[in-house]
């Protein structure tokens, strides 16, 4: 079988080859995982080529952004536990399956809600780190490598060299801001939020349509 080539307008800085090395058709819950993977993947790569994870960062001109390193988990926050300021909790929400892709079809529509809620040292980094992570995920900072639009791509990551399987499409992305707060951590938190539509037949899909966003 040869596999078709695919764009790469869901690519990130470092990504796998957008290439599609190998058999494209996953379902379950190994599909869920790949595209749980992918997304953080994505949104740590391009924070890591802002300089978001430096000791210090100065931008120019020299005083523009000034911070301590930033963190990135793949966990909800604990509210139990006071948080380290600048941490990053990435995590899913509900997945829903609205039907059919379009009338006559066997494609579904998956849309899987996701958050990143920020907790910053300050108002100005807060904005901006929420800010960064809406662009990156709208696909609006080319300088990182992400500027091919609200895409992000999906890979096989258990492969020996992990290679493309489809691609999401970035829905709705919202930044909100707590009205109150009830520890001193949380006064600079903020929640970046957004749906990942995927669309798919089952295990056996092998078509090519999913690899031109």
């Amino acid at each position: 079988m040869t596999y078709p080539v695919v764009a790469d307008n869901g690519s990130w800085p470092g990504a796998p080859s957008s290439l599609a090395l190998g058999p494209i058709g996953v379902a379950g819950g190994l599909r869920d995982r790949f595209i749980f993977n992918s997304l953080w993947e994505c949104i740590n790569a391009s924070l890591g080529g802002l300089g978001w994870f430096n000791a210090t960062r100065y931008d120019t001109p020299p005083g523009v952004r000034q911070n301590r390193p930033v963190t990135l988990t793949k966990e909800q926050v604990n509210w139990d536990v006071e948080i380290v300021p600048n941490t990053i909790a990435f995590a899913p929400e509900d997945v829903s399956d609205p039907g059919a892709w379009e009338l006559g079809s066997d494609y579904r529509e998956n849309r899987w809600g996701f958050y990143c809620t920020v907790i910053a040292e300050s108002e100005p980094v807060s904005i901006q780190l929420a800010g960064d992570i809406r662009d990156i995920l709208r696909g609006k900072l080319p300088e990182v490598g992400r500027g091919g639009g609200p895409f992000v791509d999906v890979f096989r990551w258990d492969a020996a060299t992990p290679y493309k399987l489809t691609y999401l499409e970035i829905e709705h992305v919202a930044i909100s801001r707590m009205p109150s707060y009830s520890q001193k951590w949380q006064r600079y938190m903020r929640d970046v939020r957004w749906e990942a539509l995927d669309y798919y037949d089952s295990s056996e899909d092998s078509s090519d349509w999913a690899f031109s966003p």
